[in-house]
């Protein structure tokens, strides 16, 4: 497929491939360090100037998940902040799953401490 302005192009195209799985009968998974190395990945290749496409089956808990950790390490966000941004992006209340939950737990201890000021204190 040719590549055409604003379009990517396969011929770019680089592919990532992360295996987990979020059920709890898979403890073998180690689920903060694969959302860590994803974070890390979409990192890296976007200081590479590549674009990023995340995606899971039915983006509830793989994408979102590692979407949270990547925008609270390298955006700068707050967890709270980043997943309200993802629930709405996704027209969703809530989002729920193992992998969701650590994800959050894991943004939360990466996430910068707030610095008071007078107008947030």
């Amino acid at each position: 497929m040719p590549s055409t302005p604003g379009d990517i192009g396969t011929e770019s195209m680089h592919h990532c491939q992360v295996c987990r799985a979020d059920e709890p009968i898979y403890s073998h998974n180690d689920l903060a360090a694969t959302l860590i190395d994803a974070a890390d990945v979409v990192a890296e290749l976007r200081s590479q100037g590549h674009h990023v496409l995340l995606r899971c089956a039915h983006a509830h808990h793989r994408t979102t998940s590692d979407a949270l950790v990547y925008a609270v390490k390298y955006r700068w966000l707050t967890t709270d902040a980043a997943a309200e941004q993802i629930r709405r992006a996704l027209g969703v209340t809530s989002i729920d799953g193992l992998l969701w939950r650590t994800a959050q737990e894991v943004a939360r201890a990466i996430e910068p401490p707030r610095v008071m000021t007078p107008t947030t204190a």
